[in-house]
């Protein structure tokens, strides 16, 4: 009998503990991979008024940090004002058949180059890397839309495109014109990027203080005896 009083007063003192423990994001990690590059690239910049986008889900809710991707312009430097980046959520569009992005949840704007680190890696191809200004938190098993389009508008740099990956993951990519995504077509392959940040860990809070609800009710029994 003591030794169950015992157990239930210090589960009772484990889920008060458990409220005032941090939680500790990990270290970033690789958490979507299209870095497969493949044969081309799909235009996506603004001197054409045209973008492109690829959809993106997580088992786990987490934080996105980091976006890694690959693209080609028509001159060995890219010579690019920067990027406009944002991220989507998924919609069927049931009048073309297919999945497209719908509705912005994250609108990071125009990413001047200068914050984006740019490594030619062969021909007129380039890797570019950002760190995110705020993190991006994707929920769980949700399908998510990236797209990156090119500043290209007044420097005399007309064509850029976003790489094309050999692996295609979800929906295949869309392409079109103009500002919205109603007028996206799919196109048969996916594009080449990568997605670094952490997952979501349970917070400690949740089992412990399920852990001191259950001795909780444990005492109350033994005191009712």
């Amino acid at each position: 009998m003591k030794s169950l009083k015992k157990f239930a007063m210090m589960a009772m003192s484990l889920s008060i503990i458990g409220v005032f423990l941090p939680v500790y994001a990990s270290a970033d990690s690789l958490l979507w991979d299209q870095s497969s590059l493949g044969y081309s690239a799909l235009i996506s910049n603004t001197y054409f008024n045209v973008h492109a986008a690829d959809d993106f889900q997580f088992s786990q809710g987490s934080n996105v940090t980091t976006l890694w991707w690959v693209g080609n312009s028509s001159s060995a430097t890219s010579n690019l004002n920067g990027f406009n980046i944002g991220i989507y959520d998924n919609y069927f569009d049931a009048g073309l058949g297919f999945n497209r992005p719908g509705n912005i949840v994250k609108n990071y704007g125009n990413i001047p180059l200068a914050s984006v680190t740019e490594t030619t890696s062969g021909g007129n191809f380039s890797e570019f890397n950002l760190t995110l200004p705020s993190p991006f938190p994707a929920g769980a098993n949700t399908p998510y839309w990236l797209s990156i389009q090119a500043d290209t508008s007044d420097n005399g740099q007309p064509w850029w495109g976003w790489a094309i990956a050999s692996t295609t993951n979800l929906s295949k990519s869309v392409y079109g014109s103009g500002s919205a995504f109603g007028n996206q077509i799919p196109v048969e392959y996916d594009l080449t990027y990568q997605l670094y940040g952490n997952a979501v860990p349970l917070p400690p809070t949740v089992f412990l203080l399920g852990s001191g609800l259950l001795g909780l009710a444990g005492w109350r029994r033994l005191r009712k005896r």
